[in-house]
């Protein structure tokens, strides 16, 4: 997880805004944050489907506040090496993030298992999913290099076991 983002910090500074920080170790965890659709990112429109331990859809990204802030590097990932997104929506009235990272990037296309990072994080980082080596992970980025399609497999972290599919489309414009 730290690793993930890690990568997201370094690949998007000056991207949407602002940075997906991460708390210290030491912060208190907060209650979760209050779902409002994003004024700043209101045509961002997803569709993403969650089935195992989460469930239902995402189509609403929220607006920014900490540890919480929408962005992709888009257009400016070829020159980077690597294509990133931090994409944080309303799945069943809880605020989760879903962080993407394509290293190698090559523009538009499609990547796949071990050349993507997939993560799915509760704000406060309680519930945490990822892609590992033996998931299977589809990630397509469009031409315009701000949509495309998502199909990934996921660990819960917690128990190491597979348990979380998320699928479907993204934007970031």
């Amino acid at each position: 997880m730290v690793v993930l983002a890690g990568v997201l910090s370094a690949a998007l500074p000056g991207c949407g805004g602002g940075g997906a920080g991460t708390p210290s170790p030491s912060a208190p965890a907060s209650p979760p944050p209050a779902v409002t659709p994003s004024a700043a990112a209101h045509n961002w429109e997803e569709d993403l489907t969650f089935t195992g331990d989460l469930s239902g859809r995402m189509a609403t990204v929220v607006a920014s506040a900490p540890n919480q802030v929408s962005e992709c590097t888009g257009a400016n990932s070829k020159a980077a090496g690597a294509w990133s997104s931090a994409i944080y929506g309303d799945l069943g009235g809880t605020v989760y993030g879903v962080v993407v990272v394509a290293g190698q990037y090559r523009g538009p296309g499609t990547y796949k298992d071990a050349g993507v990072s997939v993560q799915v994080t509760a704000v406060d980082h309680s519930r945490v999913w990822q892609s590992v080596a033996a998931d299977p992970v589809t990630f397509t980025v469009n031409a315009d290099e701000t949509s495309g399609t998502l199909d990934a497999t996921l660990d819960n972290l917690t128990t190491g076991k597979t348990s979380l599919r998320v699928s479907g489309t993204w934007t970031c414009r």
